[in-house]
């Protein structure tokens, strides 16, 4: 069962490649019992909409992601490049 479910968000991820995973995509994984390993190699494959903001990593903490996928996020590629000038890039 749970082979199944991986190559089914495999399969989902793969036909959304070109999108970056957005802030509800990511707090939705640890939420639903992803393993936070997972979590971490999409993070480092995969472009992100969000950048780290403190709010944000407690937001995600909470949800159930670790000291690792909260590390993994502040070294993440984002595609928050208009937000990083308005916040001087302060994540």
């Amino acid at each position: 069962m749970l082979v199944m479910l991986g190559s089914t968000a495999m399969f989902a991820n793969a036909q959304e490649a070109n999108r970056p995973i957005t802030k509800s995509q990511l707090i939705a994984l640890p939420a639903g019992g992803a393993l936070n390993e997972n979590i971490i190699l999409e993070v480092k494959v995969e472009r992100i909409s969000v950048s780290a903001h403190e709010e944000y990593r407690s937001l995600l903490a909470t949800a159930g992601g670790n000291a690792a996928l909260l590390a993994a996020l502040n070294a993440a590629k984002t595609d928050d490049s208009a937000q990083s000038g308005r916040d001087g890039g302060n994540g």
